[in-house]
């Protein structure tokens, strides 16, 4: 009969770097709260690698299928996420999960954010291969995603911009002020 292996973690810092110890079992949706002697303590860079990609903090609370508060502290980096949320942050924004939790600094490191460039980049030459009909253009952007797999092979599976709908000025109204309520909620709407 075996016995249940616990997952573990290993240690890098302190006297006991390298040995390995029993990782905490945290319910998944749990944000832990940090401890005054914490409070300082950087445990991840989301809120960077979001800022430096231009993705709203709406847009991942949409996609991490969470409320905005919750998104908004999860992004602190005083935060202490669980592994599920980290993974789940790191889908979203399309990174290795060691760019979000590797080595900090007070801005973002040069590597991370050329990283984040190269990312926009790919998502326009896909979006342009995509949606172009002459060939000439096409032939551009295959060349250039090519060029970007040499140097970022895990780019492969990234995706071309979003087709949400056209920008519009801070002032403008979107499409959604143009659209007509159902009939029956409107009715219900009306005093």
């Amino acid at each position: 009969m075996s016995t249940p292996s616990i997952p573990s973690i290993p240690i890098t810092t302190g006297v006991m770097t390298g040995y390995v110890c029993p990782a905490p079992v945290v319910p998944a949706k749990e944000v832990k709260k940090v401890r005054p002697e914490q409070a300082k303590r950087t445990f991840h860079q989301i809120a960077q690698v979001r800022e430096s990609q231009g993705m709203s903090i709406q847009n991942c609370a949409r996609k991490l299928g969470i409320p905005l508060q919750e998104a908004r502290e999860q992004e602190k980096p005083t935060s202490d996420l669980t592994i599920s949320q980290l993974i789940a942050w790191k889908e979203v924004l399309d990174v290795p999960l060691s760019e979000l939790v590797g080595p900090f600094e007070d801005e973002l490191q040069n590597p991370i954010r050329n990283r984040a460039k190269l990312l926009k980049v790919m998502k326009s030459a896909k979006y342009i291969h995509q949606h172009t009909r002459e060939s000439r253009i096409r032939t551009m952007a295959e060349n250039q995603i090519d060029q970007i797999l040499e140097i970022v092979p895990e780019f492969e599976t990234v995706s071309p911009w979003p087709e949400v709908g056209q920008s519009h000025e801070a002032r403008q109204p979107g499409v959604a002020v143009s659209r007509r309520f159902d009939p029956e909620i409107e009715r219900r709407l009306d005093p």
